[in-house]
């Protein structure tokens, strides 16, 4: 997996546990999260957290080897808010072609039908 996956499910996971307060959050515990994403402990949690703040989704007061003390910025809301809405669009727009799909054979059988229908009645 990239590591915008990973900063996408870290910047989602310190949305849920925040709220909008500061939080301390042990590194294991992040790890663990990560975990469910069938990731290996190589991954640099630090470096990616350094990576959120520099483009202001959180803010860090402190980290070091065993804490980290964050909050989740609006622009991180914003981003997390907008993804949401993009997935749910593109789930809309899924639902609208397979019942447009549906419709067309529908129609093309019922056309055909019909066809046949009225093709046998005038020959």
């Amino acid at each position: 997996m990239n590591k915008a996956v990973y900063e996408n499910y870290i910047l989602n996971y310190i949305n849920k546990e925040c709220g909008t307060d500061y939080k301390i959050f042990e590194i294991d515990d992040i790890y663990d999260e990560l975990a469910r994403l069938n990731h290996s402990k190589n991954i640099d949690i630090k470096n990616i957290l350094n990576n959120l703040e520099n483009k202001q989704f959180i803010s860090i007061k402190y980290i070091d080897n065993i804490n980290v003390c964050l909050c989740i910025t609006e622009l991180g809301k914003q981003i997390l808010n907008n993804a949401s809405d993009k997935i749910q669009k593109n789930k809309k727009i899924k639902i609208e072609i397979i019942i447009l799909s549906i419709l067309i054979f529908i129609f093309a059988f019922l056309g055909a039908f019909l066809g046949t229908i009225i093709c046998n009645l005038f020959l």
